[in-house]
């Protein structure tokens, strides 16, 4: 690592939280557990276990069609870690490959939910969002050029945007009442406290900090 160019004297600098795991192992997984949740919520089926079944159909179609390996052959409430609807849903899994290929799959179902549906809107926005930040990290090199890394920032800063949208109509829809909140999970983010950074600091070193996700729907207080 002496090799990669550094601050000279200051190569313990370089090391940062990587943003693959960031996403995939972090706030994709948390995004992807209230996301899986609102969509059970649309399914005509009738009870919960009938719904989840409803999502695990069209999940494996989907990836049979586009030949995606599943990673998990049943979306349930267990997966999203949300056991009652007072509870916070969250993807505990540990395999990255499973976070892309639900971001994949739940932005393949973009027009499917009813226009004036802004919940699902805001979410299938964010999901968008996250998805071409990824794919852009992607397919450049080691290093994003001045034009690659200002369009990703863009595409980060959107979802960040639509993701505390969402949580700021899940206070003001009281679907969390102030007991849940203390079982928030953690999760790195690249949103601070104060607030939004600007698309141009989104990459600075030390940004991807490990911050308390609960702050995020303070901030949305």
């Amino acid at each position: 690592m002496a090799i990669v160019p550094h601050t000279p004297g200051r190569l313990a600098e370089h090391y940062a939280f990587d943003i693959f795991h960031t996403v995939h192992l972090g706030i994709g997984r948390n995004f992807l557990g209230s996301a899986l949740a609102l969509l059970s919520e649309r399914e005509s089926a009738g009870n919960v276990d009938e719904r989840f079944n409803a999502i695990t159909e069209k999940y494996l179609t989907w990836c049979a069609a586009t030949s995606h390996p599943p990673i998990t052959h049943k979306i349930t409430k267990d997966l999203i870690s949300w056991p009652a609807t007072t509870d916070y849903p969250s993807g505990p899994w540990y395999k990255a490959e499973l976070t892309t290929t639900l971001l994949e799959w739940f932005e393949s179902l973009d027009g499917n939910f009813d226009a004036d549906d802004e919940v699902m809107s805001l979410a299938m926005e964010a999901c968008k969002s996250l998805n071409s930040f990824v794919r852009l990290l992607f397919r450049s090199g080691a290093w994003l050029s001045a034009e690659d890394g200002g369009l990703a920032a863009q595409f980060a800063c959107r979802f960040l945007r639509r993701y505390s949208q969402l949580a700021s109509w899940a206070l003001r829809a009281a679907i969390m009442d102030p007991a849940a909140e203390a079982a928030l999970p953690t999760s790195y983010s690249a949103y601070l406290m104060e607030g939004f950074p600007s698309s141009q600091e989104i990459f600075e070193p030390g940004l991807l900090l490990d911050t308390d996700i609960r702050g995020l729907y303070r901030q949305a207080l």
